[in-house]
């Protein structure tokens, strides 16, 4: 029996064969710029503005063989006590639709799996007027809840989900 499980694995080359994109991880999500939070400074909220500055960079890991492909990301804004904000709360936050593509492994030298980065712009003019508006909470922070959804090759879907704060500094 363990000799059939082993030949399996070995064959398919991903962790649970029966379902592969279980193998799909968000191995990291954060702004380059801090290595964490998404600042964003008073002295930069004037035009032109750098959205490069306000990003994140979303890294995947696939530990199977088989690729996969993100099809769409929604960017939900909370404040700090989970309560939805923008003028995106209407909508159930800000969803785009996507092609990235995420590497699959190419044998089983890499314990982690193939990594996969990508830059995701999360700050926008009106992520900018709500944390900077007079109204807004005194503590400044906004987190947004950013949900990856794809498909591997084989069809099986999946869905990842990442925190990150947005932090305005007066």
């Amino acid at each position: 029996m363990w000799t059939l499980c082993a030949l399996t694995l070995a064959a398919v080359g991903c962790r649970n064969p029966f379902l592969p994109s279980s193998d799909i991880i968000l191995t990291d999500f954060y702004n380059p710029r801090t290595g964490g939070e998404v600042r964003i400074y008073s002295t930069e909220i004037t035009p032109p503005l750098n959205l490069n500055s306000w990003n994140g960079l979303a890294s995947f890991a696939i530990r199977n063989k088989v690729a996969a492909t993100i099809t769409s990301i929604n960017l939900e804004f909370t404040d700090y006590g989970g309560t939805p904000v923008t003028v995106y709360k209407a909508t159930g936050g800000k969803t785009f639709k996507t092609h990235y593509r995420l590497n699959p492994m190419t044998g089983n030298t890499p314990i982690g799996g193939t990594n996969t980065a990508f830059t995701l712009y999360l700050v926008d003019r009106q992520v900018l007027n709500e944390i900077t508006a007079p109204g807004y909470s005194p503590d400044r922070v906004m987190i947004v809840i950013v949900t990856f959804r794809g498909e591997d090759d084989n069809g099986y879907d999946f869905k990842l989900t990442a925190k990150l704060g947005i932090k305005y500094y007066l």
